[in-house]
């Protein structure tokens, strides 16, 4: 059983990238947020912020020196939590971005329908040494299922693969709602010169929220609790969240990981010459391409450096045999009692495709 909590909006949410935003004008052509889901450390201080507020703080200033063993104190103390990941859910389950193993075409009806999945190819040569791409399909029009998501459980007991898999748009879990907004001269109370600026909210579908799992969880009462979340101080009502992820079918091959949430891996653990997870090192890789992680320190105001990661829905495939059963999650790369690197465990064999 995993458990943490859940968010919901009250209204929109807003989530940026990392890009600044400042002088009351955006540097982004099109407006600064839009981005959905939020990175991990976004939702690792709401749930922080949560459990003070139920446990006294009064919301205002740094909070109360005795939570500091429960919630820490600054952004790389977390105290006895530790966030072990983060998921968007749809009606309180998981759902995650389509794996990039997965290749597909668009149907009649412009919806992408997964096809097969690829596995490493031949070793080439090249200036990094002995590679593996992947074994990409022939035709142009398999592509990745870019914009599509898939529910977890679905994902878990389908079959290896893949191609029965149902997937929704990201249109069927958020829309992206622009709006323009203004500064005005606090003594005139007239609109500054160059004060115009535009941002890109979030409005998740009714069922549609964020789940934190989270460890170490005190007891508290969390009926009616309602906290800040992402640009603006957007309002998230908070309760607690549990899910019983299935069964597997017990498997074994070379294992195979599907980033769930960002993560933070070396230049030398992308490239196969340390291991990346579990002593197994990487041996091809289908990715997402990379972000740009930062972040927001509220105790000292100011922003976090940022940090390339790997992006979520990236597939890694690693050397080593494993032996898929319980629990279906590891964790790999660095932060990852803050909910970095989360992923879902799987298989692959050197006859192509899942194992």
């Amino acid at each position: 059983m995993i458990q943490g909590l859940l968010f919901e909006p009250s209204d929109t949410w807003c989530f940026g990238d990392g890009t600044p935003f400042a002088g009351g004008g955006t540097v982004v052509q099109g407006g600064w947020g839009g981005l959905f889901p939020p990175y991990p450390l976004t939702l690792v201080g709401a749930a922080r912020v949560a459990v003070a507020r139920a446990m006294g703080w009064d919301g205002t200033g740094r909070w109360n020196a005795d939570l500091h063993p429960i919630v820490g104190d600054g952004p790389s103390d977390t105290g006895q939590l530790r966030f072990k990941g983060v998921f968007v859910t749809r009606d309180g389950l998981p759902v995650i971005p389509v794996p990039r193993d997965l290749f597909g075409t668009l149907d009649a009806a412009d919806s992408w329908q997964p096809q097969h999945r690829v596995g490493p190819g031949v070793s080439l040569d090249c200036d990094l040494g002995h590679v593996r791409l992947p074994d990409l399909p022939e035709s142009p029009e398999e592509t990745q299922g870019t914009g599509w998501w898939v529910d977890l459980e679905h994902l878990l007991t389908a079959d290896p693969d893949g191609v029965k898999l149902r997937v929704m748009p990201e249109s069927d879990l958020w829309a992206v709602e622009p709006r323009v907004g203004i500064r005005r001269d606090p003594r005139s109370h007239t609109v500054e010169e160059g004060a115009l600026f535009t941002v890109r909210h979030i409005r998740p579908r009714p069922g549609v929220g964020l789940a934190v799992w989270v460890e170490g969880l005190p007891e508290f009462e969390a009926a009616g609790l309602i906290v800040p979340l992402g640009g603006e101080g957007r309002a998230a009502r908070v309760s607690p969240w549990r899910w019983d992820p299935p069964e597997r079918v017990p498997r074994q091959g070379q294992a195979k990981l599907t980033l769930v949430t960002p993560a933070k891996l070396s230049v030398d653990q992308l490239r196969g010459s340390e291991p990346a997870w579990d002593g197994r090192r990487i041996v091809s890789a289908c990715t997402a391409g990379t972000v740009r992680v930062g972040g927001w320190d509220s105790a000292n105001r100011g922003p976090l450096p940022l940090e390339s990661c790997l992006a979520a829905g990236s597939v890694l495939f690693l050397d080593g045999p494993v032996q898929v059963q319980g629990l279906p999650f590891a964790h790999l790369g660095g932060a990852t009692e803050a909910g970095f690197g989360l992923a879902v465990v799987d298989t692959w064999s050197e006859q192509g495709g899942a194992g």
